[in-house]
């Protein structure tokens, strides 16, 4: 037997997928966090600009100023994010004793198999901290160093996969080693 959901994610056609791209007003989306709809808005603001000529000089400037905003906003939020890391820290050890770095020190460990992309073993991470029964706030432990540590983490996994495409590249005659010689004579 199928479950509900099952069945009504069985009846949702190509069609009805491509009429739902088209909101019914310009704020649903945004409320309903609806990307495809999202993404039409953009598209259709995008060519809406560009077909209006001279007239889209203000925009222009108003969203490069919007940009300019959030990017400084960012700066400013990501500058504090070390501190608000350290609180994190003191209060899930003043929580949860020190027993916990031991377990933070494991899971640590244990993300270091992440993907080659900065930031990936957070996430990897937090899926972690559930399988082993460790609340998530534990990723606070590991949030402050993560992105130092995410950029050796990430440059030993691509430079691992660099050196194995080249290992095979060789194995299968696929590299042209002269022009390796060549560069170094």
């Amino acid at each position: 037997m199928q479950s509900a959901a099952e069945a009504e994610a069985a009846e949702i056609s190509i069609l009805d997928t491509i009429v739902n791209i088209v909101p019914s007003n310009i704020i649903a989306p945004f409320v309903n966090s609806d990307m495809l709809q999202i993404i039409f808005i953009a598209i259709l603001c995008g060519a809406a600009v560009g077909m209006i000529g001279e007239h889209s000089k203000p925009l222009k400037d108003f969203f490069e100023a919007c940009n300019s905003l959030f990017l400084k906003v960012t700066t400013i939020i990501v500058s504090v994010i070390p501190l608000a890391v350290f609180c994190s820290i003191c209060s899930l050890v003043m929580l949860t004793g020190p027993d916990m770095a031991a377990m933070f020190f494991s899971v640590f460990v244990l993300s270091v198999g992440a993907p080659g992309v900065p930031g990936a073993g957070l996430v990897c991470l937090s899926v972690l901290l559930v399988q082993l029964g460790i609340p998530v706030e534990g990723a606070g432990l590991i949030m402050a160093i993560d992105s130092i540590v995410g950029m050796f983490r990430c440059l030993s996994n691509t430079t691992g996969d660099v050196a194995i495409t080249l290992v095979v590249a060789r194995l299968e005659k696929l590299m042209d080693t002269e022009v390796y010689y060549d560069r170094a004579a």
